[in-house]
């Protein structure tokens, strides 16, 4: 991976001063639907991993490959990631409605 994305830390640093609406907003326009859905299956995973969940339960419910999990499985050891997961498992308890659907 390319260590000098200066114009995507650039873009970090705007979203971090934007509100949530306008941040999802701004992502929309920039990412395809595809890459989306594929950082929102990613996070699932994630919050599965979390939970307990068996690989194969994991790959049926998200149509994802074993290699996939395994990636975010490797993900989660990485503290920044750790530390992400956290923080949106946090911000999800905050809407009960929406957190409910992880499960």
């Amino acid at each position: 991976m390319n260590k000098d994305l200066y114009l995507t830390k650039a873009l970090a640093k705007i979203l971090a001063n934007q509100p949530a609406a306008k941040t999802f907003e701004l992502l929309s326009q920039i990412l395809t639907d595809k890459e989306v859905d594929y950082v929102e299956r990613r996070l699932r995973i994630a919050f599965m991993l979390r939970q307990g969940h068996p690989y194969t339960k994991i790959q049926e419910e998200l149509k994802v490959s074993a290699a996939t999990v395994a990636v975010v499985a490797d993900q989660m050891k990485q503290p920044e990631f750790e530390d992400l997961v956290n923080r949106l498992e946090k911000e999800m308890s905050r809407f009960k409605w929406i957190s409910g659907k992880l499960k």
